[in-house]
């Protein structure tokens, strides 16, 4: 028997090394979709805001004074910012409990902005005038943010909650974790039960 194991084992690595090959590929690809698919509506949100402002409009006109404000804390809705050419608010369509929207300065800081983004692992192609990125205001809340500059140096930002992304994400590690496992020992004892048939 502990020859047929030793053999099964020499058997078993190489198919184990392509599983966890497959596995990790699927899990990166899932996770990817999840993440990416978090910068809706945000992109189109900022970029027709910033095409708004370059056509004339003004920042009020970009966010509804008369709705109550989006706490980032509580609310998955999407939110709208404007902000002038040194970061400083304008206007708003959301609050960080309490206290009024403050993006980190650096964020305003275009010589800090890549044209491929490149977070979590991939690359996409991206306009120069624009930046995404995950921001995390307070230890519960996480936010996907896109940042457009638009022609005259202002900026506009776009953004919502992560918490249903990273539910799903979790989810998935979980699932993954299960079925690799899963795969991995249902192959190792077929791989001994085929050696102790003579099929193998």
């Amino acid at each position: 028997m502990t020859k047929i194991l030793s053999r099964a084992f020499a058997l078993w690595l190489p198919l184990l090394a392509v599983l966890t090959g497959v596995m990790l590929f699927s899990y990166w690809a899932t996770q990817q979709a999840y993440r990416q698919s978090a910068n809706d509506p945000q992109i189109q949100m900022a970029e027709d805001g910033a095409a708004a402002l370059a056509n004339g409009a003004v920042p009020a006109a970009l966010v509804n004074r008369n709705a109550p404000l989006t706490d980032l804390t509580q609310s998955l809705a999407p939110w709208l910012a404007v902000f002038d050419a040194s970061g400083t608010p304008l206007e708003s369509s959301a609050s960080l409990g309490s206290a009024p929207l403050a993006l980190p300065s650096g964020v305003f800081d275009q010589s800090t902005w890549k044209t491929r983004y490149a977070e979590e692992g991939i690359a996409l192609t991206i306009p120069p005038n624009e930046t995404r990125f995950s921001w995390q205001p307070s230890p519960a809340t996480r936010q996907a943010v896109v940042v457009v500059r638009e022609k005259n140096g202002d900026f506009v930002a776009a953004g919502r909650s992560l918490r249903e992304v990273e539910n799903r994400e979790a989810t998935l590690t979980h699932g993954a974790a299960l079925a690799w496992g899963g795969t991995a020992l249902g192959t190792f004892i077929l791989v001994v039960l085929l050696l102790a048939l003579g099929w193998l």
